[in-house]
């Protein structure tokens, strides 16, 4: 029996099925719901690593209460500034316009408030006090740098003297402690500065309303030239990359102007040269907002555009600004999906600034990515589709055009295996036939059929007869009988072949002479056929072929004899 081939349509509608079922699953290829939507915040507490994250504490609403929450913005994928890659982070100490750093193993966030220094471990997802600062005397500093090399985060104006002037509270997170240093330049407004570590000149870069400066361990406080242009502002936000490349100063309150600005200056490190960059829309004005510098990108997120007045469009809090364009672009693209070949995408650096939100990270290419493929696997169904409809309709031309295969001849010794017919219990050479060592295969006796032409039915393609060159008996008339095509006999028999289907129509009662007979299948002895009706077409040709039932012992017959020649 012929077995069925699998529908090529199925299994692709399948697999195109699966695929999308697993593209959708998949968590780093679906888009990344919003289960959490951060409170705008100016002034928060916040640091980066790059190519890494943002990660954001507390900070102030426009509302004028203090926000507790807090939160990272994934930098490792894709995203755009409508749908900001968030992650939250288990809530700890809060204020606003509070220093932040980043240790240099990258293992642990500090934050400096009221005089008592807190770590995030990132392994342990846990807050916890490191010391307790007696000599704060009321002062905090605003902004906080570490020193990749020794491990050292410096923070100005963190310690005030006996004099009343101010110093830098120094923090080794290695040993949980601090020291001081009395040396430093007082500002004029402390309020006004922002500070980052700068790995190309070894140094603490301090940016203040009315000056920069530069303090290395070596050579102390020194002056540095700022950009062209810069307006006296506070507020601004600072950041460095981890090559020490790029120091981007972006936003604040210049109160000349009495208004919050968008200029953007770049600093290339390398040959200290400052250039202004693209400013932002009026719209998107930033006053102490949280920033990060990453795979060339200076990310930016939160603050206010002034007055305490809430940005615009609240819904729509980050900016991004490509350094190697100068625009400001609606993507942030991670280092796995746009390689870069400048010199701002490397290891890991700290910045001050403000902002705060939480979600997970998503991909801006994931739409595309599925679709692409779900449009491939259903190009391929289309095709294979195709390809199944020609084979099948070429098959089905072949076989009606083809004639049918004539039988050969039986010649002397002819020999029928059926290997449908279950016989594997009979031991070879048992009974009037035989069993072939084949299993499962009958083998018939020899007849000796001698061909002798017969005309053929003008519109059947039948084989044609052969004579019986000996007598077979039924009851007590002997008679030589052409053969035909098997039909089946369910019936007994007492012996011997028996008398099977006729080749064409014969109308009316036959009387005697020849008659059509079939090879018959092995029987044992006094096995009684019984009557079998005529299948007769009503046009005169020869009957349908059907297959048989199934039968341990099958016997072909087509007219209605019964078991001893007679009808």
């Amino acid at each position: 029996m012929q077995q069925k081939r699998p529908s090529l349509r199925r299994a692709s509608v399948l697999l195109t099925h699966i695929a999308c079922l697993l593209f959708s699953l998949s968590p780093h290829l679906s888009t990344h719901a919003q289960p959490f939507t951060p409170v705008l915040t100016v002034q928060p507490g916040n640091s980066f690593i790059e190519g890494k994250g943002l990660y954001i504490l507390g900070g102030g609403t426009v509302a004028g209460t203090l926000s507790s929450q807090t939160f990272m913005i994934d930098l490792s994928v894709s995203w755009n500034t409508t749908s900001p890659a968030y992650k939250s982070l288990p809530t700890g100490p809060f204020s606003n316009w509070f220093p932040s750093a980043i240790s240099a193993d990258e293992r642990k966030w500090f934050v400096l408030i009221r005089g008592q220094g807190y770590v995030f471990d990132f392994q342990s997802g846990q807050w916890k006090i490191v010391f307790n600062y007696p000599d704060s005397n009321g002062t905090n500093g605003w902004s906080a740098a570490t020193d990749p090399v020794t491990g050292k985060v410096f923070i100005p104006y963190a310690y005030k003297r006996v004099d009343g002037t101010k110093g830098m509270l120094i923090v080794d997170l290695q040993t949980d402690s601090y020291s001081t240093d009395s040396s430093f330049h007082p500002l004029s407004d402390e309020r006004t500065y922002s500070t980052v570590w700068n790995a190309k000149l070894k140094s603490l870069l301090l940016v203040s309303d009315r000056a920069m400066y530069t303090y290395g361990l070596s050579d102390g406080w020194k002056p540095f030239e700022g950009p062209q242009g810069l307006i006296a502002t506070n507020g601004y936000c600072m950041a460095s990359s981890g090559s020490g490349s790029k120091v981007v100063l972006f936003g604040g309150y210049a109160n000349s102007l009495n208004a919050t600005v968008g200029d953007i200056f770049i600093l290339d490190v390398p040959t200290l040269k400052w250039k202004k960059g693209t400013s932002t829309p009026p719209r998107d004005v930033r006053r102490s907002p949280a920033c990060a510098l990453s795979n060339g990108y200076f990310v930016v997120w939160g603050g206010d555009t002034g007055n305490w007045q809430p940005v615009i469009p609240a819904d729509n809090t980050m900016l991004v600004y490509d350094l190697e364009t100068d625009k400001w672009v609606s993507e942030y693209f991670s280092s796995k999906d746009r390689p870069r070949s400048n010199d701002t995408s490397s290891s890991s650096g700290s910045s001050s600034g403000s902002s705060s939100g939480s979600s997970s990270g998503s991909s801006t290419s994931i739409g595309v990515i599925v679709g692409a493929v779900c449009g491939g696997l259903a190009i391929g169904l289309a095709l294979g589709g195709l390809y199944e409809y020609r084979v099948r309709k070429r098959r089905s031309k072949s076989s009606a055009s083809s004639e049918p295969t004539k039988p050969p001849s039986p010649g002397p010794t002819n020999t029928v295996h059926m290997d449908s017919q279950p016989n594997n219990d009979r031991p070879p050479g048992e009974g009037t036939g035989g069993t072939n060592r084949r299993t499962g295969a009958v083998q018939f006796g020899s007849f000796g059929f001698q061909p002798e032409p017969e005309p053929k039915h003008p519109q059947g393609n039948a084989p044609e007869p052969q004579p019986v060159t000996h007598d077979l008996s039924f009851g007590s008339q002997a008679m030589s009988q052409p053969t035909q095509s098997m039909g089946y006999y369910p019936g007994g028999h007492t012996g011997g072949p028996l008398p099977t289907q006729p080749m064409g129509y014969y109308p009316g009662s036959y009387t005697g002479g020849p008659q059509p007979i079939q090879a018959m299948a092995y029987r044992p002895d006094n096995y009684i056929v019984g009557p079998h009706p005529l299948v007769q077409h009503p046009d005169g040709f020869p009957f349908e072929s059907k297959s048989p039932p199934q039968h341990p012992h099958t016997v072909f017959v087509v007219n209605n004899y019964d078991g001893y020649g007679h009808k």
